[in-house]
């Protein structure tokens, strides 16, 4: 692990993606030689979720703190707004905004590199790895994990998906090179992210062991299900069921309602995928829910903010946010959320608890599999997905109906009228503090946003600029 991380520094060291993405370590025998053994390829893809955890990424950027702001959520506290109102105004220019979103972008990238140095060196040192499952599933996990990083450019860093009038090129690196990455239009990268998870796609449909006994069964430390305790806990690592959930989410972005349906129905159909959890006093972020998932050891000091009521909802928006639902059952609004007392009593605010940790820790395998959890995908996202997509009122509402309950409401069905405004408003609730909302703006070019009061939303704002050291073609 020690010659990966210094592979990694390496690539970090440098300023720009065209220069440090495609440039090769400085020693190149350093990376030769980690994936001399099985264990050097198994090390250099798992780097790639400790880098997915990491600060800038889903360790807190793109969960709760930059990617929330430009969805205009969170209400502040003990803690200065200043940074994220930058944010909230779409102000891309400002030294907070630039360097934040210069760090996400770089770090996706990052990630990519990892996933490309394993992909580089299958074909000629793969053969180390003797067991053909693993080999398939390595090759599997860095295609899904180039697929995704880039999917998350283009999501916060492209254009509209839809009617653009404001056009974006961005760059799809598919090896670790001195050349530096080719830049594609929008319809061209979106080629490239589906031939990487139709590749992914196809190895995991073969040799998953999460086609055969489910994610559930498999969340085990030490289990022997699988064969090897490397294809363990599933649900932490890119997987068959992952890769079509993601693939869903892209399809409804891009607006091809049809293929997003059936996708996201195969995965929910799916006998091994159980059925929606509620959401209980412990194990918030729902688990055994989620289709992909971090487990991020430093996520108590990551949520920090949360403890400290540094971000918050104050009472008047965390009732906007239940509005139409029925506060004192709804499992998400009593357990996602405390509404109590700070201060002299004068300011009544909602805590977030989504993320929020034990204060004695239990087993270590609890901690990682239920408590530390990052949800990046949940069955619930295929639900309203299905629903959003469905051919009929008729269809969408059977789906609708034990989504409803899966929260402890009573289903209410929906209407012609008010499907689309239901499905945002789900959007709100469900994926509150999980960085899912601004892109569910963006693919709808909305205007207005909750809690953007002072003006309308352009199409400019959605798009975040490339960072400063970037080519722009």
């Amino acid at each position: 692990m020690r010659k990966l991380i210094f592979f990694i520094t390496g690539l970090l060291a440098i300023t720009s993606c065209n220069e440090w993405l495609d440039v090769k370590p400085q020693n190149q025998r350093e990376a030769e030689d980690l994936f001399e053994t099985q264990a050097g390829f198994e090390d250099a893809l798992i780097a790639c979720y400790i880098d997915l955890n990491s600060t800038d990424l889903f360790g807190k950027k793109l969960v709760v703190t930059d990617i929330e702001y430009l969805a205009q959520h969170w209400d502040f506290g003990t803690v200065s707004s200043e940074s994220a109102d930058l944010v909230k105004n779409f102000d891309y220019t400002s030294s907070y905004a630039e360097n934040a979103f210069t760090a996400i972008y770089k770090k996706l990238y990052n990630v990519i590199a990892q996933a490309n140095s394993v992909l580089d060196y299958l074909p000629e040192k793969g053969h180390v790895i003797q067991d053909t499952a693993i080999r398939n599933i390595i090759e599997g996990e860095a295609l899904a994990a180039r697929a995704f990083c880039h999917m998350e450019v283009l999501r916060l860093f492209g254009q509209v998906p839809q009617d653009a009038t404001v056009k974006v090129n961005l760059p799809y690196a598919k090896t670790v090179s001195i050349e530096a990455p080719e830049y594609y239009d929008f319809d061209q990268f979106v080629e490239q992210i589906f031939t990487d998870f139709n590749t992914a796609l196809s190895l995991f449909s073969e040799w998953d062991p999460a086609r055969t006994f489910g994610l559930s069964m498999l969340d085990s430390f030490n289990g022997n299900l699988s064969g090897d305790v490397f294809l363990n806990c599933r649900r932490f690592r890119f997987n068959y069921y992952a890769v079509k959930a993601l693939m869903a989410r892209l399809y409804l972005y891009l607006g091809q309602t049809d293929k997003a349906y059936d996708m996201a129905m195969q995965v929910i159909n799916d006998k091994l995928i159980g059925e929606l959890a509620a959401v209980g006093t412990t194990n918030k972020a729902l688990p055994s829910e989620c289709l992909l998932a971090l487990t991020n050891t430093n996520i108590k000091n990551n949520m920090s903010m949360f403890e400290a009521d540094g971000h918050f909802l104050t009472q008047t928006h965390f009732n906007d946010l239940f509005s139409g639902r029925t506060i004192t059952t709804n499992n998400r609004a009593q357990n996602v959320w405390n509404p109590k007392d700070v201060s002299n009593g004068m300011q009544r605010i909602a805590r977030f608890l989504k993320y929020e940790q034990p204060e004695n820790e239990t087993t270590t395998e609890d901690m990682t599999l239920n408590k530390q959890v990052v949800p990046l995908i949940r069955l619930s996202e295929m639900y309203l997905i299905a629903i959003e997509t469905a051919p009929d009122l008729e269809t969408a509402n059977a789906l609708w109906t034990p989504y409803q309950e899966a929260r402890n409401e009573i289903p209410v069905p929906l209407t012609a009228e008010n499907l689309q405004d239901e499905i945002l408003m789900e959007y709100q609730r469900e994926f509150f503090g999980e960085g899912q909302m601004f892109y569910v703006y963006k693919r709808l070019k909305s205007k207005n946003m909750m809690w953007k009061t002072d003006r309308e939303v352009s199409e400019q704002d959605y798009i975040v600029p490339l960072p400063s050291t970037e080519k722009k073609v």
